[in-house]
């Protein structure tokens, strides 16, 4: 299997893979409200707790060889996505996260499309590519659904009602 790569394009966008000096810009959009609205308890992270999250996104990616990216338009961070391996699933949990002020604007697609590319090439032997959204984020499911992923189920994750759509 080819590694996957530390870097790539989709569309107008680079991502990198996330690294330790990013935990600023992890914390600050995480703090924002519009990026809450859609969990179980829709309020902030205690920034503890984000940086626990973003330790083991570092952790992942030094465990598999991949994981998480931090995305930039035109030089400036604007988003986190990426792959990850989720403990009691099976494949791959595709995420992302953009910063509200870029919504609306096809930028979740073509990470979605990329990450989905990218996972067929370099990552294939790790199952099917799924993507988890509550169901207050319409939104995420469009794009998903988009991208060729179907709605797999209806489960609980965090105490919350989450749908798996998966590809």
């Amino acid at each position: 299997m080819i590694p996957m790569p530390g870097t790539f394009q989709a569309g107008p966008l680079t991502a990198r893979a996330i690294a330790p000096g990013d935990l600023d810009f992890v914390q600050a959009l995480m703090a924002r409200t519009e990026m809450n609205a859609h969990r179980p308890v829709p309020r902030p992270l205690p920034p503890q707790t984000i940086a626990k999250a973003h330790a083991n996104d570092l952790a992942h990616w030094a465990r598999h060889g991949f994981g998480r990216y931090i995305v930039h338009l035109k030089g400036n961070p604007m988003g986190l996505c990426g792959l990850t391996v989720r403990d009691g699933m099976a494949g791959l949990n595709l995420s992302y996260h953009l910063s509200p002020d870029d919504w609306g604007q096809g930028f979740a697609t073509n990470l979605v499309q990329t990450l989905v590319d990218l996972a067929q090439t370099h990552l294939a032997d790790h199952g099917p590519v799924y993507g988890l959204v509550r169901p207050a984020n319409p939104a995420s499911a469009r794009v998903l659904l988009k991208s060729g992923f179907t709605r797999a189920e209806d489960l609980i994750l965090g105490g919350a009602p989450t749908t798996r759509y998966i590809l």
